[in-house]
């Protein structure tokens, strides 16, 4: 039995990706950033629909540029928020940024789909995403780590139904 939740994961295995989205990415967005919850919330579903327009054009080309497909699953993904300051709850900056990250993913061909198969399942709890919140005023960015599962949990995607 696991120790810990990262002993789950292959921390070495040539499958592990990371995906950096520099704050700057985002400069053609409002606020030049990825919104929060209650940005999004209380937004004109127009305002939102070219707000989302322009944060799948920046997480696309970064992730085709610098992701593979993913071939293997289940697997984990780690988002790590780096915060300008500690004004937005950390709730609010990874709800929204999370779901516009994994379906930039998919329309990148990055990930096949975010549902609940394609997540390490353990004891019959899913564990798809893990979120962890640092403050970084010079370089604030999104790190996303994705981690295929351990050997024995290795299944080989097959797009057929």
């Amino acid at each position: 039995m696991a120790k810990t939740l990262m002993d789950l994961f292959d921390l070495e295995s040539p499958d592990r990706q990371k995906l950096v989205l520099h704050q700057r990415y985002f400069g053609r967005l409002p606020k030049g950033r990825l919104p929060s919850l209650n940005e999004i919330i209380t937004m004109h579903y127009r305002t939102y629909t070219k707000l989302k327009k322009e944060a799948y054009r920046v997480i696309v080309a970064v992730s085709r540029r610098y992701l593979r497909p993913v071939e293997f699953f289940p697997i984990q993904i780690h988002f790590h928020w780096y915060a300008m300051n500690r004004k937005i709850d950390p709730d609010n900056i990874s709800a929204a940024g999370r779901k516009l990250i994994l379906d930039g993913l998919q329309q990148a061909g990055i990930l096949p789909n975010d549902g609940w198969n394609q997540f390490i399942e353990k004891e019959g709890e899913v564990m798809p995403f893990q979120d962890f919140f640092s403050v970084d005023r010079d370089n604030p960015r999104i790190e996303v780590d994705i981690y295929p599962a351990e050997d024995d949990y290795h299944v080989k995607f097959d797009s057929k139904p």
